[in-house]
């Protein structure tokens, strides 16, 4: 019975994800037909506040606001709070376990979904993760808390990382084509590093399950489930 009820719940994340993929693909979409496409959009550069100095902290910090700004138009929410002192901040924890840094929730949908983290990796959308167009042309990424602030707030558990590209497209991190984040490397509960949850969001997507929080050795040439 425990493992029928853990099934379901991970049936619940997929069902979630896959919302939430569509609401926020339809955004961009729509972001990209009013505003032109993103590097159009005066954004600088934000990274991911480990190791940044006071000054590019505040510029990381505007850069992320004008972005929320501009896709929020075109998003229903129940909450913004673009700026750390207006969010609930909680802490984050890896695939594996290990505590690392902290989630803000900056943009809640009605349905309790919520965007918790921005970057914009590069404002002319130059970043390559992959050989395919889609990861020639990436502009940043969104992470995505599917239960909110309750537990375990983990990535590959209930927080899920995209990519977002010049064209408006939302990608799910981790797919066969994904050559920084790979699903081997960052998605596997064996491995100890502070990204480990990264890579699952694409395999979550295509595959429908989240079998990796159960076995070692799943891949995109081998096997899809654990069983």
């Amino acid at each position: 019975m425990p493992s029928l009820i853990q099934k379901h719940k991970e049936q619940e994340i997929v069902v979630k994800l896959k919302k939430f993929s569509s609401v926020m693909s339809q955004a961009l979409t729509m972001a990209v037909q009013n505003e032109g496409e993103i590097p159009n959009w005066g954004l600088g550069k934000s990274g991911t506040g480990l190791e940044e100095s006071d000054d590019e902290l505040a510029n990381s910090a505007l850069a992320k606001k004008k972005f929320l700004d501009i896709i929020t138009k075109y998003l229903k929410y129940t909450e913004y709070h673009p700026i750390d002192s207006e969010a609930t901040i909680y802490d984050r924890y890896t695939l594996d376990g290990t505590k690392f840094d902290f989630f803000a929730k900056r943009v809640v949908l009605p349905d309790g979904i919520s965007i918790v983290g921005a970057t914009i990796l590069s404002p002319d959308c130059k970043q390559v993760r992959g050989a395919s167009r889609a990861l020639q042309n990436i502009c940043g990424e969104l992470f995505v808390d599917i239960n909110g602030k309750k537990g375990p707030n983990a990535t590959g558990k209930d927080v899920f990382l995209f990519y977002y590209n010049r064209f408006g497209q939302l990608i799910p991190v981790g797919s066969a084509a994904d050559t920084v984040f790979t699903f081997e490397q960052l998605c596997n509960k064996s491995k100890t590093n502070n990204l480990n949850g990264y890579g699952c969001t694409a395999w979550v997507m295509y595959n429908e399950n989240m079998d990796y929080l159960h076995c070692d050795d799943l891949s995109w040439n081998g096997k899809y489930k654990c069983k």
